[in-house]
């Protein structure tokens, strides 16, 4: 997969309206400056309503469940991890959207920090 990277989430939300079938997925951080992660997927699943969600996360083990369960299908991935529990979540998430997503296109990774998340190929499934 090719991933395009994100300091905010306005930044991608506005990538996502511009080219809606670029993206299979959106990678999204929970925590970030501005908009949170939730609010940040709400905005993207308005462009993609189908659009697969995979929230990450290296804050306390009671944060995320409430928030992403606001979210539709959406997934969850304590930081730190490594690449093969990025691409297992990538798979399963995009699992429910197959037959409307093109799991080839590329993710949209939102990140405050500015640091990438690991490449992940279908390689590395």
């Amino acid at each position: 997969y090719e991933v395009a990277a994100f300091l905010s989430g306005d930044d991608a939300v506005l990538e996502l309206a511009r080219h809606p079938q670029r993206y299979g997925g959106a990678i999204v951080d929970l925590t970030m400056p501005v908009k949170d992660g939730v609010e940040v997927a709400r905005e993207l699943r308005q462009q993609v309503a189908t659009l697969p969600v995979l929230f990450v996360s290296g804050y306390s083990k009671d944060q995320p469940g409430v928030q992403v369960a606001a979210i539709d299908g959406a997934r969850f991935l304590r930081k730190p991890f490594r690449a093969e529990a990025l691409a297992r979540g990538i798979v399963q998430g995009t699992a429910v959207n197959m037959s409307v997503r093109d799991a080839e296109t590329g993710f949209i990774a939102i990140s405050p920090s500015g640091m990438p998340y690991p490449a992940v190929t279908p390689a590395d499934e």
